[in-house]
Parts: structure tokens; C-alpha cells; sequence
């Protein structure tokens, strides 16, 4: 991509004739033009992949910060390391520029980190669509993503946390019950006031991303951690309501 870019602006035609004594002048002038034009385009190009930092920051160990997580429908880890050709066409398709391809980390395959850039669960399920080996599965709906389990640190969540401000300022935070994509069915406060996790939860990281709390409050584990102590559920798998995490009481 980088190669076509900088080829389509050194293809623009020569600068139209100018006079002799001015010609160096002119054309110096013409010719700096152009590499500013051509570093714009190759600076936007380049803007669109949010910065990971170093690969030391983003871990798949349970409850670690900055976890990474596969694209939506991924096959199971074996399955998908096996199976992707990191052809980088699902970071192109996804509209939200959340899926990256770092070499040397998450085994140079395509992966997401909610905490910097979430998945916002696309009605085109752009991502599986231009996969060409299968490695992301075309899903049905939406809804039937699940990218990893959502968990709840209540002892740091604004809403249960013992260190919060005395004032009860952010006692009421419902940022990521606000801006989750699929709605109650996967997050929700419940009369207790105590923030719950839903079976309808697709792992998509927005509410990691949004959470005020640093670390995150909530955060999501991949699949590939599905059997973590307290994390119900088969990896690679489509959760059943009974398998999925209860919600908290």
C-alpha cells in the first residue's frame, strides 16, 4: 500500500514549461510540492492503526491489562493460528480500525485491544466477509459474536469501590452500560446498583474502553481463557445462557 501510494504521486505529470532563467526556481518549487503531497497521503494512510506501545503492555494473561483479543468469529486459538495468512484484509475491512497486525506480537496475527481500540459489532460483520481462508467465520447476526467474557472488578468500579471519592461523585457511573453496542441483554445495573454482566455479552471490549478506572474496572478475557478459574464457558464456542457468567446478585 505504501508502494502504490508514493508510485501514484510520483506518476503525476511533469510541471508545465516555464521560462529558462526561472526554470530552476519553478521547478524546485513544483517538485517540493509534490513530496508534501505525497507525505500527507502516506501520513493518513498510516494514522488510521491505533498505537499498541510496547508488546511488554498488552498480555493475554487473565485479568492483565491491555489483553489482547481476536477479530469477531474467530476460530478457536489453534485453529486460527493454523488457519490465518495474516493477510491483513480484515484490518483494511473493519470500519472501526480496531483490528492490527503487529509483527512479533500476538504471533504476528490480527488481534484487538479493547482497552486502546474496541470492536463496536458492525452490522456488516465487515471482517468476516473478506476473510479468505476462514479463519474469521461468517456469522448469521451480530449477536451471536463472542470475542470473550466480560469481567467486573467490583472492588474498583466506581459504583462499589470503597475508595471513592467520599463526595459520591461517580458513585451513579454508567458509562459502559451506556455506550455498550448490544445493550441489557449483555450489561446492565441491577437494583442493587451493583453493575451485572449478561449472557448476551459478545466480548467486544467497549466497556473496557470507556471504563473511567485505570486499571479497568471491567475488562474482557479472550476465549482462549474461557477456562480460567471462574470463567465458565468452551472456547471457540457460541456460550449458552447456562454457561455463560452469572450475573452478579
Amino acid at each position: 500500500m505504501r508502494g502504490q501510494v508514493l508510485s501514484e504521486n510520483q506518476s503525476n505529470p511533469s510541471p508545465p514549461p516555464i521560462e529558462r532563467r526561472s526554470f530552476f526556481r519553478h521547478f524546485l518549487a513544483w517538485g517540493l510540492n509534490q513530496l508534501e503531497q505525497a507525505g500527507q497521503v502516506l501520513t493518513e494512510s498510516l494514522g488510521s492503526a491505533p498505537d499498541l506501545g510496547e508488546p511488554a503492555t498488552a498480555t493475554n494473561t487473565p485479568g492483565a491489562p491491555h489483553a489482547f483479543l481476536r477479530p469477531p468469529g474467530a476460530l478457536p486459538e489453534p485453529d486460527f493460528a493454523a488457519t490465518c495468512i495474516a493477510c491483513g484484509r480484515c484490518v483494511e475491512a473493519c470500519p472501526a480500525h480496531c483490528i492490527v497486525i503487529k509483527p512479533g506480537f500476538a504471533g504476528g496475527l490480527p488481534h484487538i485491544v479493547p482497552r486502546v481500540s474496541p470492536c463496536v459489532i458492525c452490522q456488516d460483520l465487515s471482517c468476516m466477509k473478506v476473510c479468505p481462508t476462514g479463519a474469521l467465520r461468517l456469522l448469521d447476526a451480530p449477536t451471536q459474536i463472542r470475542m470473550g467474557y466480560a469481567r467486573v472488578d467490583t472492588a474498583r468500579c466506581l459504583r462499589t469501590s470503597l475508595e471513592a471519592p467520599p463526595d459520591g461523585t461517580g458513585r451513579d457511573c454508567r458509562l459502559c452500560v451506556e455506550h455498550c453496542p448490544i445493550g441489557e441483554s449483555a450489561l446492565r445495573i441491577g437494583t442493587n446498583g451493583v453493575l451485572q454482566v449478561h449472557p448476551g455479552c459478545t466480548g467486544c471490549g467497549v466497556c473496557e474502553h470507556v471504563c473511567p478506572t485505570d486499571p479497568a474496572s471491567i475488562s474482557v478475557l479472550p476465549l482462549s481463557h474461557a477456562h480460567a478459574p471462574g470463567t465458565p464457558g468452551t472456547s471457540g464456542t457460541l456460550p449458552t445462557a447456562a454457561e455463560q457468567p452469572s450475573a452478579t446478585p
